[in-house]
């Protein structure tokens, strides 16, 4: 038998739209879906399953059109955090690279004087 689902098009959206959903799609609270309306494809959050009772014939009449399917953003989540940790490890490499390159320089200072020695000493810890 079909099911019924009560979504939102915005968070923000006070309003929410019945739509009927077959028995093999699962969904839960806040599942991003594709629906079909009569202005044709859209996203929505499911605010919640309607149990089959009293209230869900009401609803099933009044809900016309269908879930479609049930978005996966596991994929696209698990890309974008990649994404976001090869940015953090690539600043970070570059600020080691800038560090590497201002000892590199003192390091060609050694030995013009016994102050400018001790203070590359100081500044390498070596």
């Amino acid at each position: 038998m079909d099911r019924v689902v009560e979504v939102k098009f915005s968070k923000e959206a006070r309003q929410t739209y019945c739509f009927k959903i077959k028995p093999d799609i699962e969904v839960e609270v806040n599942s991003l879906v594709c629906v079909f309306t009569k202005n044709g494809f859209s996203l929505a959050r499911v605010v919640r399953e309607v149990p089959n009772e009293e209230e869900f014939f009401e609803l099933l009449l009044k809900a016309t059109q269908w879930v479609v399917a049930v978005i996966d953003l596991t994929e696209h989540l698990y890309r974008s955090k990649r994404a976001t940790n090869r940015k953090l490890a690539i600043k970070l490499l570059k600020e080691k690279q800038v560090e590497q390159e201002e000892l590199a320089s003192l390091k060609l200072l050694k030995g013009l004087d016994s102050e400018t020695d001790k203070l590359i000493e100081v500044a390498t810890n070596e």
